[in-house]
């Protein structure tokens, strides 16, 4: 079971990092006493479309409807990339907002059965790096109700 807050909730002093290797940092969020692994956030998406392409699912949605929420995740991703700023010689990796940038109003998803859908859930875990860049391990998936 996850706990999901919803995005206008999020503070990201509330953020934890903890290297667990040379390559991976894992993330962690705090708030008064509840401490989760990882960090769940409701991606307000609203007129959302789930389709199974060849066993792959996307969501798809109107993309200038949602603008707003597709701001919210690209800060957030810049928010949390800033706050862990490793070594100066290595550059961030937008992935989220790369994937947002390259098919506007499309977002792949994770761990997808089929079913019902009425919302979208943005599951960070931590934090990849290589010698050269780092960026967000992260993965969207969907859920049965809204928030």
């Amino acid at each position: 079971m996850n706990l999901v807050i919803k995005t206008e909730k999020f503070n990201i002093d509330n953020v934890m990092l903890y290297k667990t290797s040379k390559y991976k940092t894992r993330l962690g969020y705090k708030e008064n006493k509840l401490l989760m692994n990882g960090l769940c956030l409701h991606v307000n998406i609203h007129d959302i479309c789930f389709i199974n392409l060849n066993n792959n699912y996307k969501c798809t949605f109107a993309y200038q409807r949602n603008k707003y929420a597709i701001f919210q995740l690209i800060q957030l991703e810049k928010d949390l990339l800033e706050k862990y700023k490793p070594i100066l010689n290595k550059v961030p990796s937008y992935n989220i907002c790369r994937e947002v940038a390259e098919c506007p109003g499309t977002l792949s998803l994770s761990k997808t059965r089929k079913g019902l859908y009425k919302g979208i859930v943005i599951k960070i875990i931590g934090i990849w790096e290589t010698d050269k860049e780092y960026g967000l391990i992260y993965y969207f998936y969907p859920i049965h109700n809204e928030i």
